[in-house]
């Protein structure tokens, strides 16, 4: 990689930074403690943070105003990779899961919701895991996953509410994330499930060429073809 784009990455916010030393210059994490700490004070991670409301919600909820809810601001802080042991986002984590589990073991998108999502789903686990919610509080959700994924081994939003045929490949990565961040982290429960589970989602998606029709062998969607920052924003969920 050329030097002036690996001097334009570090000179950004802390959280590029530490990930282009991280991850594209091989550097130990225990070289970047110091640079790591830095994304929760400045830049991105600050601007984030300097949101949160006294509940420790962000937005107007959950789930509202879309981009800007606590789901996906601290799905954000997870990816800006700011330190796990933040205290007010494992909060916020935990006052989720305590709140807003549905009965079926799912997260409802609010208080009053008639039933959870299973994009969401994976994205919680996602974001849940790396601020180490604790396991007695993600089995219900983990039984839920298990049992909403389709025998071509992904999994479908529309799941749910009524019968699907085909999964989805926005929802298949987004609970491949989620299960992935579980089982990095060391958490037990279900994993030989789960672990299978990913081994077939990731075989879903490679039949797909990650990005095409099994059927036609057509580009399922421009917006797969584009890098974009957050990646939901430039297609359809």
């Amino acid at each position: 990689m050329q030097n002036g784009l690996l001097d334009y990455l570090l000179s950004g916010d802390p959280s590029i930074a530490y990930q282009t030393r991280k991850y594209l210059l091989g550097d130990k994490e225990k070289d970047l403690s110091q640079l790591r700490k830095r994304i929760a004070l400045e830049g991105y991670g600050k601007m984030f943070l300097e949101e949160q409301n006294e509940d420790l919600s962000f937005g107007e909820g959950f789930y509202a105003p879309k981009w800007v809810s606590t789901n996906y601001t601290l799905l954000d802080l997870r990816y800006l990779e700011i330190e796990r042991e933040t205290q007010s986002l494992a909060a916020s984590v935990k006052d989720i899961a305590v709140n807003l589990t549905d009965r079926d073991g799912g997260i409802r998108l609010s208080p009053h919701g008639k039933s959870s999502d299973i994009c969401v789903d994976g994205m919680f686990l996602n974001y849940a895991t790396y601020f180490a919610l604790e396991e007695s509080l993600l089995k219900s959700l983990v039984d839920s996953l298990i049992k909403e994924q389709l025998p071509d081994g992904g999994f479908n939003c529309q799941s749910k509410t009524r019968i699907v045929h085909h999964s989805s490949m926005h929802t298949t990565l987004s609970v491949l994330e989620g299960i992935h961040e579980y089982l990095k982290h060391g958490y037990l429960y279900r994993k030989v499930e789960l672990e299978r589970m990913e081994k077939e989602g990731r075989e879903f998606l490679l039949l797909h060429n990650l990005f095409r029709s099994d059927k036609t062998g057509e580009i399922i969607s421009p917006g797969f073809l584009s890098i974009s920052y957050p990646p939901g924003g430039s297609t359809t969920s």
